[in-house]
């Protein structure tokens, strides 16, 4: 068996599935754990919305086991995060215009006045 190193990227298998994490397999036979948290750049709350047993995914090793060469993956270390666009105000500036609202503004009070009295009624 080909012992791998850190900082490695691997194909590994999903093999089972914990609420924690996912169990895999890799090409040379060397088990590891994916925890949950090395999943996604973006929080995970279900593991199973994400990965499914069977799953190929390309894996970065983040520390091996010494005593039984037990691997700690990441899939999130070897994708870059989506980078999201932030809505930005936009200025924009109103162009004027010849329109004069002064009967509405003389209009206003009128109809406020008569709305008023129609509630009363």
């Amino acid at each position: 068996m080909q012992i791998l190193e850190i900082g490695t990227i691997i194909t590994g298998k999903v093999t089972e599935i914990a609420p924690y994490g996912a169990f895999i397999e890799c090409e040379n036979g060397q088990k590891g754990l994916l925890h949950i948290s090395e999943v996604s750049h973006d929080y995970v709350t279900d593991i199973n919305d994400v990965i499914k047993i069977g799953d190929l995914l390309k894996l970065k090793i983040l520390a091996i086991d010494p005593n039984n060469l037990y691997l700690r993956l990441s899939l999130k270390q070897c994708n870059p995060p989506i980078k999201r666009h932030e809505k930005k105000a936009i200025r924009v500036k109103i162009p004027e215009t010849d329109i004069n609202f002064n009967n509405l503004k003389n209009a206003l009070p009128i109809w406020i006045e008569t709305a008023l009295q129609k509630n009363e009624e």
